[in-house]
């Protein structure tokens, strides 16, 4: 096939070299003119141009074929996972999903998931979180049937995942990764790919329950606006925004995310936690997080250490128990240079020099300002604390709540005698703590 168009090209030129030579001999006999071998050229090459496009088809149709033959493949084979001939059809699903002693692994002999039990009640937001490659993400998996257990049972509403149809089961999940994916296409289209039958109005109300109707609005072209493969033209928060207005024009009744605010900064992450629990409002909903400050307020917190359950509570019972959980939510407030608990890597100070005898020691000598946190790292933390508050509703003396209702960190005292009490920004009231948002923007 790819030799046909260097053929056609070389006999076309032959062509026009045969006429040219003989009709060279010809002119010079006197039999003919120049101008009919001039013309009788341009026939030739009228006459080769539709050989050349042809043997361009030709070329293009083998390799179309050779491309289709490995789609065709891919859509022939098999699914691992099939329906049963008595497989259930579901339209509405309360949300109740148990997982009884469930053992799952990728490979044989390798056990992934061992013997996890759970229950979640319709509504509920259930908090799974761990260290990586503990066994988090596949817990969603083999909810979503991406994968099937290998001993145990995962029930939703009553009944086994293995006898619902499969396309019905995802029908009813909607799942908000870290990496979402956009299309090349326009705002809108992207928004109902979620419900293809959703209307314009569907679309733009799921905008704006997800926080993306204001900066949609600003676009060149509002919901009309083409966004590049993968929506490189907009920002990570964004596309975030984006897929979560996707989730919500999809109504599903079991809510999967999956490190939803990873990736984004702290102004960021106060948006898309919003939309998200706008999202979650009347859905069971999983949520894998490794920023524990987005599940404070779940339901049930699910420990996962080695594909196994090791703790679970709440957030306040968890922080009681001071296990594995209280430990990683500690370290994620602790490690930096102004926390003076975190011993293993806080700042070496330096030792006092020898003063003279009978002489005073003189003001800034010995301690430096390196145990000090540079202005960006401060901020970050008050922000944090800020949004604390606002998940948790202490924006009022009514709403106002402990430290340790509140979940805070042991430095927040600290930071209260600093700037954050300095500015105002938080108020305590008989032991009790509100925020002040008219102040925040002096931050």
């Amino acid at each position: 096939a790819m030799l046909i168009p260097p053929l056609v090209g070389i006999l076309s030129n032959a062509n026009i070299a045969i006429v040219a030579g003989v009709g060279s001999y010809m002119v010079i006999k006197g039999m003919v003119t120049i101008g009919v071998i001039s013309a009788f050229i341009t026939y030739s090459r009228r006459f080769a141009d539709p050989l050349r496009q042809f043997a361009n088809l030709y070329n293009n149709i083998l390799s179309a074929l050779a491309g289709a033959e490995r789609i065709f493949e891919i859509q022939d084979t098999e699914s691992e996972i099939t329906d049963t001939e008595n497989s259930i059809s579901v339209n509405d699903l309360e949300g109740e999903v148990v997982f009884d002693r469930v053992d799952f692994g990728y490979l044989p002999n390798q056990q992934v998931l061992k013997d996890i039990t759970l229950k979640a009640e319709p509504g509920q937001m259930i908090a799974l979180v761990g260290p990586t490659g503990a066994g988090k993400t596949t817990m969603v998996n083999v909810l979503t049937r991406f994968y099937d257990i290998q001993d145990g049972s995962i029930t939703i509403d009553g009944m086994n995942i293995k006898e619902i149809k499969k396309d019905d089961l995802r029908r009813q999940l909607g799942i908000v990764l870290q990496d979402v994916f956009l299309f090349s296409g326009t705002v809108m289209e992207n928004i109902r790919y979620g419900n293809l039958e959703a209307t314009d109005e569907d679309c733009i109300a799921a905008a704006k329950l997800a926080n993306a109707d204001g900066f949609v609005r600003r676009l060149p072209q509002g919901y009309n606006t083409n966004l590049s493969e993968r929506a490189t033209n907009l920002s990570q928060g964004q596309r975030q925004l984006l897929s979560i207005a996707r989730a919500i024009v999809a109504d599903p009744a079991l809510l999967i995310l999956d490190e939803a605010t990873s990736s984004v900064d702290t102004r960021t992450e106060i948006q898309i936690q919003q939309a998200l629990l706008n999202l979650m409002k009347g859905r069971t909903s999983f949520v894998i997080a490794h920023r524990l400050s987005t599940i404070r307020n779940a339901d049930m917190v699910l420990v996962i250490n080695g594909g196994e359950i090791i703790e679970r509570g709440t957030h306040t019972e968890l922080l009681e128990k001071k296990g594995f959980y209280y430990n990683l939510y500690m370290s994620q407030f602790k490690g930096t240079r102004d926390d003076v608990d975190f011993e293993y890597i806080k700042p070496v100070e330096r030792p006092e020099p020898i003063q003279p005898s009978g002489m005073m020691p003189r003001m800034g000598m010995g301690h430096g300002m390196g145990g000090m946190p540079s202005p960006e790292v401060m901020k970050e933390r008050i922000m944090e604390i800020i949004n604390v508050f606002r998940i948790n509703g202490a924006i009022s003396p009514e709403t106002a709540k402990t430290s340790v209702e509140l979940g805070l960190p042991p430095q927040f005292s600290m930071m209260m005698q600093m700037r954050l009490g300095q500015l105002g920004v938080i108020v305590e009231q008989n032991g009790r703590y509100y925020l002040v948002e008219e102040k925040v923007n002096q931050i």
